[in-house]
This record gives C-alpha cells, sequence and structure tokens, in this order.
C-alpha cells in the first residue's frame, strides 16, 4: 500500500525449510523487510483456505509460529525501543 521498499517488516519463526524460503522470498518480492527467526526443531506452519463465493475458511497449524521466542523480538536491529 505504502510502495516503498522496506517501509514495512515482518517478524515471525519458521523452520528451515522450503515453505519458509517461499515465504521470505515473497515477502522480500513486495517489498517487506523480513526478519524471521528460524528453528531446526519444528517446520515452518501451513494454511489452508476454502472459498465460496464470497464466504471463507481457514484451517491452520502453527508449527514454528507458536516456537517463537521474546529474545528474538527484543534484538536491537528487531526493537526500536531496545536501542
Amino acid at each position: 500500500m505504502l510502495q516503498v521498499p522496506v517501509a514495512t517488516a515482518y517478524i515471525g519463526c519458521v523452520g528451515r525449510d522450503e515453505h519458509a524460503d517461499r515465504l521470505k522470498l515473497a515477502a522480500q518480492n513486495d517489498g517487506v523487510d523480513v526478519h524471521y527467526m528460524q528453528t531446526d526443531d519444528v517446520k515452518t506452519g501451513t494454511c489452508a483456505v476454502c472459498v465460496v463465493d464470497t464466504e471463507r475458511s481457514l484451517v491452520a497449524h502453527l508449527a514454528a509460529a507458536e516456537h517463537y521466542k521474546l529474545v528474538h523480538l527484543l534484538q536491537p536491529v528487531h526493537c526500536r525501543a531496545c536501542k
């Protein structure tokens, strides 16, 4: 919406897998500054969407997203208030 590269950022936890690579590439192609915490223990989450006319339902398997750690957010590179 802003039409300014890296004007927005996104953080979260992903696994070290192909889904994480796709998410990062898609976000970067849209101009989002991505700072994922990566884990070797759990795969990246997935989501299924069912769309019928104007109605939609989502089912999410959060997986790695449930393992996000506050310590990642508090790193100075991610937290303006922490600098």
